[in-house]
């Protein structure tokens, strides 16, 4: 339809003899995503689309004079309006479609009324495997409003021309939600910055022990997605610069025409690093250097040069080929959590384009740095707390431990009912023992929940139940450690096992990992290995269930270096436990819910 307001597209899917399974997540919404990226990306051409789900008239309206095919139904008229939301940021959809959208992760706008509604619809972006990876929010986070009005605020700010760059330093102690912290100002500020239309590259890293011994470490993910951003061509004629938001995505990233498999966002992003350093005239053998030793490059072996080059130059370089990756936005936020795990020479890349760039707003979440020294240069470090912080370039903050208000609401969520119905008894108990510390709250909550020992009391309030209120048996634990260990008691013995295998992998890890060194330690014959494999599934199952560890699915990467055993790599599970097909074991990798719970479990593997 031409008209007007412009050129409008209507799809449909799920009419008679063109339904599938798994429609929404694995054809319309990937649909919609496509679409929309390439006449961005290709075309120059600004897109808004709205998708829903619901029954409509499909089919002939009018008269035998004149007459057209339509679609109709209330539905219908729910995407016209999101498409036609000024608060769209690319793709927006209806509370169904994210109903039957399983496994995929969304953002919350503000509700819209639509007409055939009678009250207010929810609506939602559609979040990417990449996106997602940034950190889930933790649907528990109460409190610090002040302080990620503060993180909102510097990153809009950042999108301003010729902003000087701007770091912000997040303090906290293990288990005082510092990590949550910075997921949730991340969300807040993207989200902020989607409504008005900023276009702003976000790329996050959460960097583990095993970093600090690998050089340049960080870049490897960070690369990664800035260099898969495609960003229109500064000489296009088909659109202005910086008029489409970015979208490093699975999907987005892809034009009509090309595949979507890993092997093709790898050449794709080992290309766009070639033609960066021919562009930019790289020292003589940075290419192979970088390619090879952060992006796995194994067809481009590193070659013999008459001069290696100069560990400065490779820092400045890398630093240079950051910012032109990212250029074309109007601001670009680098969220880093666990920094005090970051290696010196990735500091040190850090610190150049801190210094030589502009629109770019670096969060830095770290442990203290009295128990936990920063590798950064300490001239660095001197001129952030000097002149940067009387600038108001360098920020700090510090996490707090809740206040009984952000108890009482916390209380309120774990228990579903409104933060006033919560009793006041109840809120003193569980902040005094859990000293407001988030997490330590949240599972002294959880456990409560878990054991029943909550309910609604004479005065309409919901509390400590009748006997409960003396005992405080959901309260017995001297610290978050025996509350922990009690639950890792009440699992099976193969799941203790392949924790106790898991926490020695590290913070995360994949499940073929996981399995081959469970094969080998048990020495489990080739014949019993899909049978084993069964049953580490269903370990790793019982173990997400239990709020342990998180599940995501990865990208298939080849490394060209692997020697997972072929045995150990041919086993396919089916991980979902349902006949919706299998998953690769290469795909699943696990994370450790809080690093407490791989502490907890080290110690026991020590004791």
């Amino acid at each position: 339809i031409v008209d007007d307001k412009g050129t409008v597209l209507i799809a449909t899917f799920g009419l008679r003899g063109s339904t599938f399974p798994n429609m929404v997540a694995e054809r319309a919404l990937p649909t919609c995503r496509i679409i929309h990226s390439a006449l961005q990306d290709e075309l120059g051409v600004d897109s808004q689309v709205g998708a829903t789900l619901g029954k409509v008239y499909c089919g002939v309206v009018g008269g035998l004079d004149r007459h057209e095919y339509a679609v109709l139904g209330p539905s219908v008229n729910l995407a016209a309006r999101l498409m036609a939301s000024k608060n769209n940021p690319g793709v927006l959809v209806d509370d169904e479609v994210r109903k039957m959208a399983k496994g995929m992760n969304f953002i919350s706008f503000p509700p819209v009324k639509a007409k055939g509604y009678a009250r207010l619809v929810n609506v939602y972006k559609p979040l990417t495997a990449k996106e997602a990876r940034w950190g889930r929010v933790n649907p528990k986070f109460v409190g610090r409003k002040k302080e990620i009005d503060v993180i909102c605020k510097l990153a809009l700010s950042s999108t301003k021309k010729e902003c000087p760059s701007k770091i912000v330093f997040v303090w906290g102690e293990s288990g005082s939600g510092k990590s949550a912290f910075v997921v949730q100002a991340i969300y807040n500020a993207r989200k902020m910055l989607m409504m008005r239309k900023k276009v702003a590259v976000l790329t996050r890293n959460i960097s583990s022990e095993v970093d600090s011994l690998i050089p340049f470490s960080l870049f490897r993910s960070i690369f990664r997605d800035v260099l898969s951003e495609r960003p229109i061509s500064d000489d296009s004629t088909l659109g202005s610069k910086g008029t489409a938001p970015i979208r490093a995505t699975d999907y987005d990233g892809y034009s009509i025409g090309s595949g979507s498999t890993f092997n093709a966002e790898k050449a794709d992003v080992l290309e766009r690093l070639h033609n960066i350093c021919q562009e930019m005239n790289a020292p003589e053998g940075f290419l192979e250097i970088v390619g090879q030793h952060l992006l796995g490059d194994t067809k481009n072996k590193v070659s013999k040069v008459e001069k290696a080059p100069e560990v400065d130059d490779i820092i400045a370089f890398m630093a240079r080929v950051f910012i032109k990756s990212t250029s074309h936005a109007e601001g670009v936020i680098l969220a880093l959590d666990d920094v005090q795990w970051i290696d010196s020479l990735s500091w040190k890349v850090l610190q150049c384009i801190f210094d030589t760039s502009k629109n770019i707003l670096i969060v830095c979440g770290s442990r203290p740095i009295e128990s936990y020294p920063l590798s950064v240069d300490d001239k660095f470090w001197t001129k952030l707390n000097g002149e940067c912080r009387d600038g108001g370039l360098f920020t700090e903050i510090t996490i707090a431990e809740l206040n009984k208000d952000d108890i009482r609401e916390m209380a309120a969520i774990t228990l579903s009912c409104e933060a006033k119905d919560v009793d006041d008894g109840f809120c003193d108990d569980v902040f005094t023992h859990s000293g407001g510390l988030p997490y330590f709250t949240s599972e002294i909550l959880d456990n409560c929940v878990r054991k029943g020992q909550c309910g609604p009391l004479k005065s309409g309030k919901i509390g400590w139940k009748e006997g409960n209120a003396q005992s405080r048996d959901g309260l017995q634990f001297a610290n978050i450690e025996e509350l922990l260990l009690q639950r890792l008691d009440h699992l099976d013995d193969m799941t203790r096992m392949s924790l106790h295998f898991a926490a020695i992998l590290g913070m995360s890890f994949k499940f073929d990992e996981l399995l081959e060194i469970s094969l080998r330690i048990n020495s489990i014959p080739s014949s019993g290995s899909e049978a084993y494999a069964n049953s580490l599934k269903n370990s790793m199952k019982a173990a997400t269930k239990e709020g342990i560890i998180d599940t995501t699915i990865g990208e298939l990467e080849d490394d060209g270096g692997s020697e997972i055993n072929d045995s150990v790599r041919s086993v396919t599970v089916d991980l979902s436990g349902s006949v919706d097909g299998s998953i690769d074991l290469e795909c699943v990798v696990y994370s450790f819910h809080h690093d407490t719970w791989r502490r907890v479990i080290i110690s026991l593997l020590l004791d």
